[in-house]
This record gives C-alpha cells, sequence and structure tokens, in this order.
C-alpha cells in the first residue's frame, strides 16, 4: 500500500495552500480518499500521485525585484513629506489644548472672582451677633 499524505502535507511538499489542495481534490484533479479520525473524516492523498500534480501548474519566470516594484516618490521626498504633515498636525493639536487651557482657566478665574467678591460683600455687613443685638 501506497504511503498515505494528509492535505497539510501534501500542501507542504508541493508548495501550494491547503486551500489549493482541497479545490484539486473537489475538481478531481488530485485523487483523495476520505477516512475516519479522531476529529471525525479526513482527506488522504496517495503520496504516488504528487508526481503528476507538481508537473501540471507550469511556474513562470519571476523577473528581478528591482524591475518589479517601481516607486512613486523617492522615499526620502516622502518621508518628508510625511514629517512635514506630523509637524503641522502636531501644531494643530497643540494650538486646539492650549485654546481649550486658556479657555478653562479664563472661566476658572471668572468663578473665583465671583466668589471672592460674594465673600468680600459677606464681609462688610456686621456680624450676626452684631445685627441681633443691634451694636
Amino acid at each position: 500500500m501506497p504511503e498515505m499524505l494528509t492535505i497539510a502535507q501534501v500542501a507542504k511538499l508541493t508548495g501550494k495552500s491547503t486551500k489549493t489542495i482541497r479545490n484539486y481534490i473537489k475538481t478531481g484533479r488530485l485523487k483523495a480518499i476520505m477516512e475516519p479520525s479522531p476529529f471525525g473524516h479526513r482527506y488522504v492523498i496517495a503520496a504516488d500521485t504528487l508526481e503528476g500534480l507538481q508537473c501540471q501548474t507550469p511556474t513562470l519566470p519571476l523577473e528581478p525585484l528591482e524591475t518589479q516594484l517601481t516607486p512613486v516618490l523617492p522615499l526620502e521626498t516622502t518621508l518628508e513629506a510625511l514629517e512635514k504633515r506630523m509637524e503641522d498636525r502636531l501644531v494643530t493639536l497643540e494650538n486646539r489644548i492650549v485654546e481649550r487651557v486658556e479657555g478653562r482657566l479664563a472661566e476658572r478665574d471668572r468663578r473665583l472672582d465671583e466668589f471672592i467678591g460674594e465673600w468680600l460683600e459677606e464681609k462688610k455687613k456686621p456680624s450676626w451677633w452684631a445685627r441681633l443685638w443691634g451694636s
């Protein structure tokens, strides 16, 4: 009996994904047998059927990476533009924070002045004892 391999083993041997191997089984391009396993059923594939599978998909020659990638802008320009945008954003955020803090400080100062004014008005009045006895 030939050696039987799981879908994951076949995928690793052929350099294809497990999904591709499952599709090959569904379309009949690869012969597989379903057998019981501890977690249900699983497909197993005879090792001798893989020889044809590896030859069926032609491999295209790859171009060198330098010819595949053409940068839109030089990296330095892109980084400088990004750095400028980040600086502008930080300045904007800093200005917003300063405005909020100044607004809150002004509100606090207004309330404090109001409180102190009321407190001083209270101090000008005679004490309740003096008002009671009229002195």
